[in-house]
């Protein structure tokens, strides 16, 4: 990779996708954001929004972009100014909702077998 490592990111099944390129790659790897990974249950859902983490969004998207960036660019040292400004962009984008737990895709396949049979059975 030539001395630079990457940041991966994926939503929905790219979640999947980009946790296994990061395993794969690790080395190569610098960071990796999941964005509603189908493979967190509901449990770990529901300790995240049990977390103070709701009240620390809740928090954030009442400041402005500029403050975002300021308190980002404290935590994230390391990080370059255009991905400081890219973080703040998407956690002011990012909304309460995203938050909700979401039943797991294993539940929602057993209830469609179960109905499947339900209907096979009349």
């Amino acid at each position: 990779m030539g001395g630079w490592r990457a940041s991966k990111l994926g939503h929905s099944m790219g979640g999947m996708t980009a946790a296994v390129v990061a395993r794969q790659m690790a080395k190569g790897i610098k960071g990796v954001i999941l964005a509603d990974p189908t493979f967190i249950s509901p449990q770990r859902q529901r300790e995240v929004r049990d977390s103070d983490v709701i009240e620390q969004h809740r928090r954030i998207l009442t400041l402005d972009k500029a403050t975002v960036f300021e308190e980002l660019s404290v935590t994230h040292l390391e990080r370059s100014s255009e991905v400081i400004e890219l973080l703040a962009e998407a956690r002011l984008q990012t909304r309460m909702s995203a938050f909700d737990v979401r039943p797991g895709r294993t539940d929602s396949r057993r209830r469609s077998r179960n109905s499947i049979r339900s209907t096979q059975a009349l």
